[in-house]
């Protein structure tokens, strides 16, 4: 996209009267500065408990569980894996 190509982009109204972004003040010279996806709290009880349920299938590679389902759909064409009867 060229520079000409963006000069052609009408927008809308609403989106032009939205007043541009600008960035909030500096951290303090003996302080630190949060980006907005930042939170000095602990996470939520109920994220913890979210992560922790999922811990124990992080090291699962999912393309193994497709296996079933390629090989039925791979039949149903009356496609066959090599070596496998049939």
């Amino acid at each position: 996209m060229s520079s000409e190509d963006t000069l052609s982009v009408k927008l809308r109204p609403e989106i032009v009267a939205v007043p541009a972004y600008k960035q909030g003040r500096p951290a303090p010279a003996d302080g630190y500065k949060l980006s907005s996806n930042e939170n000095p709290y602990p996470p939520l009880p109920s994220v913890v408990q979210a992560v922790a349920a999922t811990l124990g299938e992080l090291n699962r590679c999912r393309r193994r569980r497709r296996r079933p389902a390629r090989a039925a759909g791979g039949a149903a064409r009356g496609q066959h894996r090599r070596g496998a009867p049939g």
